[in-house]
């Protein structure tokens, strides 16, 4: 069973609740100069009410190496939207985390 550390646990930026057992979460990852691009590029977690990782955000690669995910929240109809630092803004599946591109602001 993988979790997430202290120190990741620690930069949780946004959370938000799926069902009373499972959780969302968005690290803060920007000020993390070691983590490797894939990583830093993945930093949102569907977690269950122990702690465990039910999945990690897959994303195709932005056009930069470094591109988090900064903001994650519900749409209208209740559907996940994440947008990364450098504009892109994906629709989020909530079952198996993948994440689809759906459009670009600034």
């Amino acid at each position: 069973m993988r979790q997430l550390s202290s120190d990741q646990v620690s930069r949780i930026a946004v959370s938000l609740a799926d069902t009373p057992e499972r959780t969302i979460v968005l690290l803060d990852e920007v000020h993390v100069a070691s983590l490797d691009s894939a990583t830093y590029n993945a930093n949102i977690y569907y977690l269950s009410q122990g702690g465990e990782v039910l999945w990690q955000v897959e994303a195709s690669p932005g056009t930069y190496e470094r591109d988090s995910f900064v903001s994650l929240s519900r749409a209208t109809d209740g559907s996940l939207v994440a947008r990364r630092f450098f504009g892109n803004t994906y629709a989020l599946d909530q079952f198996t985390g993948v994440a689809r591109q759906i459009g670009w602001s600034k």
